[in-house]
């Protein structure tokens, strides 16, 4: 076994590691999701963040099936097309977000 070997198998246990961690804490409860998917004023399903959460994993998850396609685990240049999504999926919830600022401020100045 190269050095190089060793080094890859301790980089994928340890990302094991944290994924199991990590999953574990949200299992039990010490990692809340409450909350993650509402808009902070009205209390309801916010699709801005919706949409950006799917694009996200969509984008995550054409990534990794990326880099098991390559064979060596080497990272590919990632597509410009997902990045696209990505981005435009970020510039619509920030949108929304700004667009929730300015009731929010027109509210409380009433």
């Amino acid at each position: 076994m190269t050095a190089g070997e060793l080094v890859r198998i301790e980089v994928i246990l340890f990302i094991a590691g944290i994924a199991i961690a990590v999953f574990w804490k949200l299992v039990t409860g010490a990692i809340t999701m409450r909350g993650l998917l509402t808009d902070k004023i009205s209390g309801q399903i916010s699709p801005a963040r919706l949409q950006l959460m799917l694009s996200t994993l969509l984008a995550a998850a054409f990534y990794a099936q990326a880099i098991v396609a390559s064979r060596d685990f080497s990272l590919p240049q990632p597509n410009e097309a997902i990045l696209a999504v990505v981005g435009g999926s970020n510039i619509i919830h920030l949108g929304d977000k700004f667009w929730s600022f300015l009731k929010l401020a027109r509210s409380l100045r009433s």
